[in-house]
């Protein structure tokens, strides 16, 4: 659920009032990027576009970056298939899941693959 919290193991419930938001998304509109991790996508199917406060016409949506070592963004999420500028940061040994569409099995978003040190995320 969009703007949204939740423990994983119940409903997702609203933290925060409508001026909040409203604040979240003035500062997305002075940014260029918007970073999430991939757990975020998996739980929240975000959109993490402007949509509360006005978008001057010719001002681009923020690019929206998932941290995604796996590729583990469903290649149905928001962020995959609205057609807005998204990059995925993964591991430059991870495969597209067998579940995106041909004929390249890739998302409609530019992937951007680096190596992999060790550590999490593997």
């Amino acid at each position: 659920q969009q703007g949204a919290v939740d423990d994983l193991g119940a409903v997702a419930k609203r933290f925060t009032s409508p001026a909040s938001l409203d604040a979240v998304h003035r500062l997305r509109l002075a940014c260029d990027a918007v970073l999430v991790g991939v757990g975020t996508v998996l739980r929240d199917n975000p959109s993490l576009t402007v949509r509360r406060v006005p978008l001057p016409a010719g001002t681009p949506q923020p690019t929206r970056v998932v941290m995604d070592p796996s590729l583990r963004t469903p290649a149905t999420a928001i962020l995959a298939t609205d057609g807005l500028p998204t990059l995925l940061v993964c591991s430059a040994s991870a495969l597209p899941p067998r579940t995106y569409p041909p004929p390249c099995r890739s998302l409609p978003c530019r992937l951007c693959r680096i190596p992999h040190r060790g550590g999490l995320g593997a």
